[in-house]
């Protein structure tokens, strides 16, 4: 079966389960809200995961290089959806993609530093 993760940049784990493949996380450095994309998909996990009502969560935001590497890894505490957009506004003729977001508010965040640095990537 194929990883449908392979794809992005960001994995998003919530109780060490995948919930999201994003292409850009935006905010993660800052206090205040977290803002996740990803481009759509056949995949309806994203939405399913963004539209599902929970009491705030903690996830997890792994971030990978060019080789599929993991070279950083994050704890978002007590995170809850507060925007949701699940298609952008389009119109034909358009070269924008279809990219969908979902903006998270949180009670912080820690770098987990025991993330080993990747290795020399062989693209030979």
């Amino acid at each position: 079966m194929p990883n449908p993760y392979a794809q992005f940049r960001f994995r998003v784990t919530c109780n060490g389960t995948e919930v999201a493949g994003v292409n850009k996380v935006s905010g993660l450095h800052e206090h205040g809200s977290l803002r996740l994309e990803a481009g759509i998909t056949q995949d309806a996990a994203f939405a399913q995961w963004a539209n599902t009502p929970e009491h705030p969560r903690d996830l997890t935001i792994e971030m990978f290089d060019e080789a599929g590497q993991k070279v950083h890894s994050y704890t978002v505490y007590r995170c809850w959806v507060s925007e949701w957009q699940a298609l952008p506004d389009v119109g034909a003729p358009g070269t924008a993609l279809a990219i969908q977001s979902l903006t998270l508010q949180h009670d912080g965040w820690v770098r987990h530093d025991s993330t080993a640095l990747p290795t020399e990537a062989n693209f030979g």
